[in-house]
């Protein structure tokens, strides 16, 4: 059994995936992601296949989880950059291709906002509600940390332990 924390995670957790549906459905982007700084895919919400391009080329073996890799890695190069500038890091970035852009946002200090989209999509349309919905995943963030560290409760372990040893004989 675990503790309240834990549910209150969850359902926090269910409410940044039903945000990041909402932005999706509102911008008509193609697909959406948000990712940690280590590039760990937390949510994602849209049309897998219309994020990853279909091409023979070397990333065609990419994955969601690969991007959100690669997404963090260049977040943390452009951070390098802007401390040249004197700017602690750059908000956001956005990628212009022939076929479709990239848009990434900072979620605080601890997520990034990746959105994929195509020319039929206005950027501007996509900032508007990028940053709203940043703001309130911001939220939600500082709500998270609020909350007590999920524990199990006493007895658990030996629970478990007593279950193994019943599988394992």
């Amino acid at each position: 059994m675990t503790e309240t924390s834990m549910a209150a995670h969850d359902d926090a957790y269910r409410r940044v995936d039903e945000l990041l549906l909402s932005l999706v459905t509102r911008t008509e982007v193609r697909y959406g992601m948000l990712v940690d700084h280590n590039g760990l895919v937390l949510s994602s919400q849209g049309n897998e296949a219309g994020f990853l391009a279909d091409t023979d080329d070397v990333m065609s073996g990419a994955t969601v989880e690969s991007i959100g890799t690669l997404i963090a890695n260049n977040a943390s190069a452009t951070s390098a950059l802007a401390k040249f500038l004197g700017e602690d890091t750059f908000g956001e970035q956005l990628f212009h291709g022939k076929r479709g852009t990239l848009y990434v946002e900072s979620v605080g200090i601890s997520a990034l906002l990746t959105l994929v989209f195509d020319r039929t999509v206005p950027t501007s349309k996509v900032k508007i509600y990028a940053k709203r919905t940043v703001q309130e995943i911001n939220a939600m963030l500082e709500e998270i940390q609020q909350l007590p560290e999920p524990r199990l409760q006493d007895g658990f372990a030996q629970a478990g332990f007593a279950l193994l040893d019943d599988l394992m004989g």
